[in-house]
């Protein structure tokens, strides 16, 4: 039609099957995201739901997602991309995950009456400018960890402090977390893991078989469930985390490496051996669980402190 492409939205936006017209329709353009990108380059997102007007229930899926910290989002809405940077591209293209963020970025800093912090007018306000883009482009301290072969193929340090953007995935609640850290409580670091890719020099040197072994990372995996067989070792869907990791702490905060350090020490040489004391005996588990508090924490910190114990032999 007129030389655009023009989809048939009827059963997209319905509410229930037995909806036979879709009455009104509300229409956003994004073209850019302040917290990732000033333009989306070679395309727009057309985003569409149903007119605001009418009753409809809250979309869960958005809420969910973070999508509605400023304002609720009613009914169903449906995502495209379009081909070419025009104010209006004729046709459509495939999505990516990557719109897909940039979608969940502008329906989360949207604010009736003044749109969105990430794009179009909303983007240059004082709030956007000196309220949003601060907290959202800010970095966070984490820690990389190295496995073997980055220590001795790459002359790695064992730990390495790095900046980690503030939305890195591995702050959501869904990252993997540490059971350990878990178990001490919410003062604890809320230690979470991401893997890092290997590096090159990987593959072209077969002197060194372990090159994926992480000793910090077993340490920190203990699996604490005292009905499992896996007790006081790393599970089987665990062992699929190799190589060099990246910990972050999820509660947002900085995270340091003698905090890492002392933590590693701590499973190893308190945590570990009482582990196997307990040998199959669920009592003697729980009970260890029990006692595996931030106090026990600090006290054994303290003590490792005062023989400078470090991280040697991993």
């Amino acid at each position: 039609m007129d030389g655009h492409d023009k989809p048939i939205l009827q059963g997209h936006l319905n509410i229930s099957p037995t909806e036979t017209d879709v009455v009104g329709i509300s229409l956003d353009m994004i073209y850019g995201n302040a917290l990732r990108t000033s333009v989306l380059n070679d395309h727009v997102i057309e985003l569409t739901g149903r007119d605001v007007f009418q009753t409809l229930p809250p979309n869960q899926s958005i809420a969910i997602v973070g999508g509605s910290r400023w304002r609720s989002w009613y009914g169903p809405f449906l995502a495209m991309a379009k081909v070419g940077p025009s104010p209006d591209p004729p046709h459509y293209q495939h999505i990516s995950l990557v719109d897909y963020r940039d979608v969940v970025d502008y329906m989360s800093w949207f604010r009736d009456g003044i749109g969105s912090a990430t794009d179009g007018i909303g983007a240059n306000t004082h709030f956007a400018r000196n309220v949003v883009l601060p907290i959202e482009t800010a970095k966070l301290k984490g820690v990389r960890v190295n496995a073997y072969g980055d220590r001795y193929l790459c002359n790695r340090p064992l730990f390495e402090p790095v900046n980690v953007p503030r939305r890195h995935p591995l702050f959501s609640e869904a990252d993997d977390p540490s059971p350990i850290t878990e178990h001490l409580g919410s003062a604890a670091p809320g230690l979470c893991a991401g893997t890092y890719s290997p590096d090159p020099l990987w593959k072209s040197n077969l002197a060194l078989p372990d090159c994926f072994n992480n000793p910090v990372y077993n340490a920190l995996y203990l699996h604490l469930d005292p009905n499992s067989q896996d007790w006081g070792r790393r599970p089987e869907w665990r062992k699929n985390v190799k190589g060099s990791i990246l910990l972050v702490d999820r509660r947002r905060m900085d995270l340091a490496v003698d905090t890492v350090n002392h933590l590693v020490l701590f499973a190893q040489h308190w945590l570990l051996p009482r582990l196997y004391k307990c040998g199959d005996d669920i009592t003697s588990r729980n009970a260890l669980l029990n006692s595996l508090t931030m106090d026990e924490f600090n006290k054994y910190t303290e003590g490792a402190a005062d023989k400078d114990q470090e991280m040697g032999g991993v």
